[in-house]
C-alpha cells in the first residue's frame, strides 16, 4: 500500500492519484492515471494549484485566461495542456506526461561530470523550442482571430528535453501570476532576471520579440555554462540587460558565426532583434548544425538514466499498489466512519456476485444484456502549461511539474463552479494488468502496468 502522505487525494475527478512528482511556490504536480474503457489508460500529470493562491481573484483570473490560450497551441514541442477542474474550490490543470528532464537539470548534470554540453546538442535543445515558441506565437483563437501569446518565462527550467530525444516548452501562463506574486513592495520583480528583456523588467507592453531575448539568453548558457549578463545582485545583473551589455566576447566556447547570431537577439531595443522565433531558429541552425533526436535520447539516458528508471519503478508500484485498493480492501472497523470512501467497497463483493448470476441467466436465456452507456462531462480543450520541473536538481521530471508556472482557460470549458466537487467521467474499471488486449480493439498494456 501507499504511504498515506501518497494517498491524500485518492481520485480528482476521473483521475486517480499516484503519488507526488514535485512542488513549488506556485502549484503541487500529482502524477495520476486516467483509465477507461477497453483497456485504456494513460498517466497524465495534474497541476494543483496552491490553494492560497487561487484565493486571489486576480491570480485565479490570470491562471484562468492563459489557460484558455495555451489550450489553442498544438505543436510537437510544446508539451500539450488536455483539461481543466474545478475541484472543491481548487484548479488543477490536466498535462499529458512526457518521461524526461528539464534543460536546467540535464546542464547541472553535465557539469557535475566536468563535460560541456555539445554544440550540436544545445543547437537541437534550442531549435526544438523556438518551434514550439514561434507555434504560440503565431496560434489563433477558434474564430481564427491572432492570441498574440507571450509565454515570458523562457528559460532552461521550462524546456522539457524528453527521452524520446525531442524538446519540449512547457508553463504558459503561471509566468504572468508569478510575477505579480513575487514583486516586492519596492515593485522590484524577482524571478529569472537573467533571461528577462528590457521592456520586461521595466513593466513594459511585450510581444514576442522578448520571447526571443529570453531564447537567446538560454542558447548562450547550454553552450558555454554561463549567462550572457554576466553573475552578482538582482540589481547589477538587471541594470546590464538594461544597457545591452552582454558578456559575448568573453565566451570564448562561442563560435564567430553562432556570437553573430546572439548578439542582436540579446540586444536592449526589441526592433534590433530577429522578428520571430522561426526567423532566430533557421539562424542558429545555420550557424551551428542540430544533432539528431537520437544523440540527444543518448545523453539524456547516460545523465539521468538510472533516475528514470527508479521513477519507473516506482509508477509500477504505485499501479500495483493501486490495484489492490480497488480489489483487495479490508471491511472497515464496526462503527468506524474516518475510514476513506474506498474502504467502504466490502459490501460490493455480494451485490456484485447477484448481478453477475442475473447477467448469465439473462445470457442462458438468449437476451443478450445491452451496452452499458458510459456517462461524460465536456472536458476543457483549456490550458495552462503546466509541464513538469524535477522536485530535485537530481531526478527526472515529468510533463507537468515545475516549481512554478503558467496559463489560459475558456469559459465554455467544462469548469465547475468553485466549491463544488469535480465532475467525473464513468468509465468502466481498468483491464487487469496480466489481462491480454482485445483483438479488436488493438490496445496494448501500458509500459507501467504492474509486472507479475
Amino acid at each position: 500500500m501507499s504511504s498515506p502522505s501518497e494517498r491524500d487525494w485518492p481520485r480528482i475527478g476521473e483521475y486517480e492519484i499516484l503519488f507526488e512528482l514535485a512542488s513549488g511556490g506556485m502549484a503541487t504536480i500529482l502524477l495520476a492515471r486516467q483509465a477507461g474503457d477497453a483497456g485504456f489508460e494513460r498517466l497524465v500529470a495534474l497541476k494543483r494549484i496552491h490553494k492560497h493562491l487561487i484565493g486571489d481573484p486576480e491570480v485565479f483570473a490570470m491562471a484562468s485566461d492563459e489557460a484558455r490560450f495555451a489550450a489553442l497551441v498544438r505543436h510537437p514541442n510544446v508539451v500539450p495542456v488536455i483539461g481543466v477542474l474545478d475541484a472543491h474550490g481548487e484548479l488543477v490543470l490536466v498535462q499529458e506526461y512526457v518521461e524526461g528532464t528539464s534543460a536546467a537539470s540535464l546542464l547541472k548534470r553535465v557539469k557535475q561530470r566536468g563535460e560541456r554540453l555539445e554544440l550540436n546538442i544545445a543547437s537541437r535543445i534550442l531549435c526544438d523550442a523556438l518551434s514550439g515558441l514561434h507555434a504560440a506565437h503565431e496560434a489563433k483563437d477558434l474564430r481564427g482571430e491572432a492570441l498574440e501569446l507571450v509565454h515570458r518565462d523562457v528559460s532552461p527550467q521550462n524546456l522539457m528535453v524528453g527521452t524520446d530525444g525531442i524538446t519540449r516548452l512547457i508553463d504558459f501562463g503561471i509566468a504572468r501570476a508569478e510575477e505579480r506574486m513575487a514583486k516586492t513592495r519596492t515593485g522590484i520583480v524577482k524571478g529569472k532576471i537573467h533571461y528577462m528583456a528590457p521592456e520586461q523588467i521595466e513593466e513594459r507592453p511585450l510581444d514576442r520579440r522578448a520571447d526571443l531575448f529570453a531564447a537567446a539568453a538560454v542558447m548562450v548558457e547550454l553552450v558555454t555554462g554561463e549567462r550572457p549578463f554576466g553573475t552578482g545582485s538582482d540589481a547589477a545583473v538587471m541594470g546590464r540587460i538594461l544597457i545591452g551589455d552582454a558578456e559575448l566576447d568573453e565566451l570564448t566556447e562561442l563560435s564567430p558565426d553562432l556570437a553573430a547570431v546572439l548578439r542582436p537577439a540579446l540586444a536592449s531595443d526589441p526592433d534590433a532583434r530577429p522578428k520571430t522565433a522561426l526567423e532566430l531558429k533557421k539562424a542558429i541552425a545555420a550557424a551551428v548544425s542540430p544533432a539528431e533526436t537520437e544523440e540527444v535520447q543518448a545523453l539524456v539516458e547516460r545523465m539521468i538514466g538510472a533516475d528514470l528508471e527508479a521513477l519507473r519503478l516506482k509508477i509500477r508500484s504505485s499501479l500495483g499498489a493501486l490495484e489492490n485498493d480497488e480489489v483487495d480492501v479490508p471491511a472497515p472497523a464496526a462503527n468506524d466512519s474516518s475510514q476513506p470512501s474506498r474502504f467502504k467497497r466490502w459490501w460490493l463483493l455480494p451485490v456484485a456476485a447477484a448481478f453477475a448470476l442475473l447477467v448469465a441467466a439473462a445470457v442462458s436465456l438468449g437476451d443478450p444484456p445491452r451496452d452499458r452507456e458510459v456517462g461524460a462531462t465536456a472536458t476543457a480543450e483549456a490550458s495552462l502549461s503546466i509541464a513538469t520541473a524535477s522536485a530535485a536538481s537530481s531526478l527526472p521530471m515529468a510533463a507537468g511539474a515545475r516549481s512554478t508556472e503558467p496559463s489560459t482557460i475558456p469559459k465554455s470549458a467544462a469548469v465547475e463552479p468553485s466549491g463544488s466537487p469535480a465532475k467525473t467521467v464513468q468509465q468502466n474499471p481498468p483491464a487487469s494488468p496480466s489481462a491480454k488486449p482485445s483483438v479488436s480493439s488493438g490496445l496494448m498494456p501500458s509500459p507501467y502496468s504492474p509486472r507479475p
